[in-house]
C-alpha cells in the first residue's frame, strides 16, 4: 500500500471511529482534531467543522487549530435551559427538525427563520416551536422557572399564545376549539407583567382552553404593582377552565381579571382554585352581549381584597350578566364585597363560607357601605335579577361588615339556611345588617328560610311605590333580638300605601319566649294595616302558660307583647267545657295603659262550653304593646289548654 492511500485510510478510519471525551472540557482542550472528525462526551456526540463562525456555548465549543465541536443535529439536549442557551444556527440545524430534552422529554420543531408564529428563540436566534406534550403545553418547556424569584412572565405568555394558535375548526359548532390545555407543574410562577396569563390574541373566538396545575402545589403570584390585570379577555375565549392553581398578589390596586365581552367570554370554570395575598378585585365583567354560565367549585378566597371580588359596572355594561354559581367554596374575605352589580344576573351560591369578614372601607369604592352583596339598578331587563344563598355561613367581624343592600326593581333575593351568628360584633344591634330599596318599583321577591340573623333589616319605598305590591317573608329564622320591632326598620315616606308586607312565619329570639307566663309575639305581617294591595296580613295568637294552660287563675295574670303598631281586630274567648268547676269567670284583655281592649260579661260557668268573638278595631297605643289577660271577677279556680283567649292583629 502507498503512503497517501494508507493517509487516505487512516483518515476514514479516524472518522468512522469516535473520539472518547470524559467532558465537554476535556474535549476543549484536546489539539490533533482535523474537520470531519467526531467526539463522543456525556454531553452527546460533537462534529468537527471549520469556517463555521458560531458563537461560542454549550453546543458549540471552540477547540484548538481554529475548529468548532458543534453538537451534532438531533442529539438530545439537557434541559430547557440548554435548548434556550443554544448557540447553533437553522443552518446548521435544518428547518423542521426536532430538539428534545433528556430532563422532561419536551420536543421543540425547527421554525424557518422567517417565521412570526414561533414560541422561543435561541442564544443562537433559531426560533422554535413547542409540541405539545400528554399534558399539553407546559409552560417548563417555554423557559418558566416556577421558583418564585425568576419572571416568568414571558414564558407564560408565549405559552398562552401558543395554545390559542393551536386551535382547530371543529366537526360541528361555530367556534374553533383549543386542543391543548397549559399546564403549570408544580412550583411558584412570578408572573411580573399585567396581562400574562391571559391577553388579547386578535385571532377571532376560541372555546375550551384550559390552565392546570398540579394539585394544590401550583401557585401564580402576580408580581406586579399597577392598575392592572392578571389575566384579559377581550371577547375571543369561550368555555375556559381553571384547575389546581394557586393565585397570590400583594398590591393595593392590581387586579385578577377583566372582560369586556359581546357573547365571547362565556362558560368559564374555576375548579380547585385559590386566591391569597391582596387584591384590589378580583372580577371587572363589561360587555355589551352576554357572560354567561361562570362556575366556581371547591375554590378557596382568604384574601384581602381591597374593593369587590366580582364587579359588574355601570358603565360598559348590559344585563345580559347570567348564571354565576358558586358551590362549596371558603370565601374569607378579610375587606371588601362579594359582587357588587349595577346590572342584573343570576348570582347563586351553595355551601359556602364567608369567614372573617372584617371590612376596613379604607380603598372601597361602595356608595351604600360595601355590603357583601350590593345589587344595583332600578332599571333592569326581566329574568335577569336573581340572588340566591343556600347553606353555608358569614362571620361578620366588625360593624362595618353587612350582608346585603339591594335596590333591584324586581326579581327575586334568598337565603336558606344561611348562618349570620355566628359573632355579632359589639354595637350591631343598630347596624342595618340587610336593606331593600325598591323606590317606585316592584322590588325583588325577599325570602329568608331557616337563616340566624343579626343586626336590623331595612326596608324601603319611595312615593309612588305604592302602585305595586312589595313582599319579604321570614320563616323558620332565628332572630338574635329580644323582640320583632328591634329587628325590623321600615322607611314609608309619605305615601304609606308602597310599603314593604314582610311577614314572619314560626321565627324566633335566641332569647326566652316565654317568661313568667308573657310571650313575645313573632309571627306578622308588618305593613298589613298600610300596603294598598289586595293582602290583608292579619295573624293571631292565644295567651299561653308553661303549662300550656290558657287563662289565668284568680288575681294572676299572662301577657304578651305585641310589634309596635299592631291594630287589633278580634279577640275570641273559648271555653270547651271540660272543667268541672261550677264557677263563673270573666275575662279581659288590656293594652299596657289598663285600657280594656275586650271583655266577656256574664258568661256560664267553667264546666259549660262557651264562645265569644268580640270584632274591634283597636290600635295598640305606641309603649303600650304589652297586652294583659286577667280574670275580671278573680274567681277562676280551674285552668285547660281548652280554656283560652285569642287575639286577632295586622300590623
Amino acid at each position: 500500500m502507498t503512503g497517501s492511500s494508507l493517509k487516505t485510510s487512516l483518515d476514514g478510519l479516524r472518522q468512522r471511529m469516535p473520539i472518547r471525551v470524559s467532558s465537554v472540557s476535556e474535549l476543549a482542550a484536546l489539539t490533533d482534531f482535523a474537520a470531519g472528525d467526531l467526539c463522543l462526551s456525556p454531553e452527546g456526540a460533537f462534529e468537527l467543522v471549520s469556517g463555521s463562525g458560531l458563537p461560542a456555548g454549550a453546543t458549540v465549543i471552540d477547540v484548538p487549530g481554529g475548529l468548532q465541536a458543534v453538537l451534532r443535529a438531533g442529539e438530545p439536549l439537557a434541559s430547557v435551559e440548554a435548548v434556550l442557551a443554544d448557540t447553533r444556527s437553522t443552518a446548521f440545524l435544518g428547518t423542521g427538525r426536532c430538539l428534545t430534552t433528556r430532563e422532561d422529554g419536551f420536543v421543540y420543531a425547527v421554525a424557518d427563520d422567517l417565521a412570526t408564529d414561533h414560541h422561543v428563540v435561541t442564544a443562537g436566534g433559531v426560533k422554535l416551536y413547542v409540541r405539545p406534550g400528554e399534558a399539553g403545553f407546559n409552560v417548563r418547556a417555554f423557559g418558566a422557572k416556577g421558583d418564585g424569584v425568576s419572571d416568568d412572565s414571558a414564558a407564560v405568555s408565549a405559552a398562552f399564545r401558543a395554545a390559542v394558535a393551536a386551535k382547530r375548526t371543529p366537526i360541528a359548532g361555530s367556534n374553533p376549539v383549543n386542543l391543548n390545555r397549559i399546564h403549570f407543574p408544580g412550583g411558584e410562577y412570578r408572573l411580573a407583567s399585567p396581562r400574562s396569563l391571559m391577553d388579547a390574541v386578535g385571532t377571532g373566538r376560541s372555546l375550551g382552553l384550559t390552565y392546570e396545575g398540579d394539585a394544590t402545589g401550583t401557585t401564580i403570584h402576580f408580581a406586579y404593582t399597577g392598575d392592572d390585570y392578571l389575566c384579559y379577555n377581550a371577547n375571543e375565549l369561550l368555555w375556559v377552565r381553571f384547575r389546581n392553581l394557586r393565585f397570590t398578589c400583594s398590591s393595593d390596586v392590581a387586579k385578577f381579571m377583566h372582560v369586556d365581552a359581546s357573547g365571547g367570554a362565556q362558560d368559564m370554570l374555576f375548579d380547585n382554585c385559590g386566591w391569597q395575598g391582596t387584591w384590589q378585585k378580583l372580577y371587572h365583567l363589561q360587555g355589551g352581549n352576554n357572560n354567561s354560565e361562570w362556575k366556581w367549585t371547591n375554590c378557596g378566597i382568604a384574601a384581602t381584597i381591597r374593593d369587590v371580588v366580582l364587579e359588574i359596572p355601570a358603565t360598559g355594561a348590559s344585563d345580559q350578566f347570567l348564571n354565576y354559581w358558586f358551590t362549596n367554596c371558603k370565601l374569607w374575605l378579610y375587606d371588601g364585597q362579594m359582587i357588587r352589580a349595577h346590572m342584573g344576573g343570576h348570582f347563586h351560591f351553595v355551601n359556602c363560607d364567608w369567614s372573617g369578614h372584617n371590612p376596613g372601607m379604607t380603598l372601597n369604592t361602595s356608595t351604600h357601605g360595601a355590603p357583601l352583596f350590593e345589587l344595583l339598578g332600578a332599571s333592569h331587563s326581566r329574568g335577569v335579577c336573581s340572588l340566591t344563598v343556600t347553606g353555608g355561613r358569614i362571620e361578620h367581624k366588625n360593624t362595618a361588615s353587612k350582608l346585603i343592600y339591594c335596590e333591584w326593581p324586581y326579581g327575586t333575593v334568598s337565603f336558606r339556611d344561611f348562618d349570620c351568628g355566628s359573632n355579632t360584633p359589639a354595637g350591631y344591634d343598630t347596624v342595618t345588617h340587610a336593606e331593600f330599596a325598591c323606590g317606585n318599583t316592584g322590588g325583588a321577591n325577599v325570602l329568608f328560610d331557616n337563616c340566624d340573623l343579626i343586626g336590623r333589616h331595612r326596608y324601603s319605598n319611595g312615593t309612588s311605590g305604592w302602585q305595586y305590591e312589595h313582599n319579604a317573608r321570614y320563616t323558620l329564622c332565628t332572630i338574635r333580638h329580644t323582640k320583632p320591632d328591634n329587628f325590623l326598620v321600615f322607611d314609608r315616606g309619605s305615601n304609606v300605601g308602597g310599603t314593604w308586607l314582610v311577614g314572619l312565619e314560626r321565627c324566633k329570639s335566641t332569647s326566652a319566649n316565654l317568661t313568667g307566663g308573657e310571650i313575645m309575639v313573632w309571627d306578622a305581617v308588618y305593613g298589613a294595616r298600610y300596603a294598598a294591595n289586595s293582602h290583608f296580613g292579619k295573624r293571631s295568637f292565644v295567651f299561653r302558660n308553661g303549662s300550656g294552660k290558657g287563662t289565668p287563675t284568680t288575681t294572676g295574670t299572662f301577657a304578651a307583647t305585641v310589634p309596635a303598631g299592631a291594630l287589633i281586630t278580634r279577640v275570641a274567648f273559648r271555653n270547651s267545657g271540660l272543667l268541672t268547676s261550677s264557677m263563673s269567670a270573666d275575662f279581659q284583655v288590656e293594652d299596657g295603659a289598663g285600657t280594656v281592649i275586650a271583655a266577656t260579661s256574664g258568661v256560664p260557668p267553667l264546666n259549660t262550653a262557651w264562645a265569644l268573638d268580640a270584632p274591634v278595631c283597636y290600635v295598640v297605643p305606641a309603649g303600650q304593646e304589652r297586652l294583659v289577660l286577667r280574670n275580671t271577677q278573680g274567681t277562676a279556680n280551674q285552668q285547660a289548654t281548652s280554656l283560652f283567649v285569642e287575639v286577632e292583629f295586622v300590623v
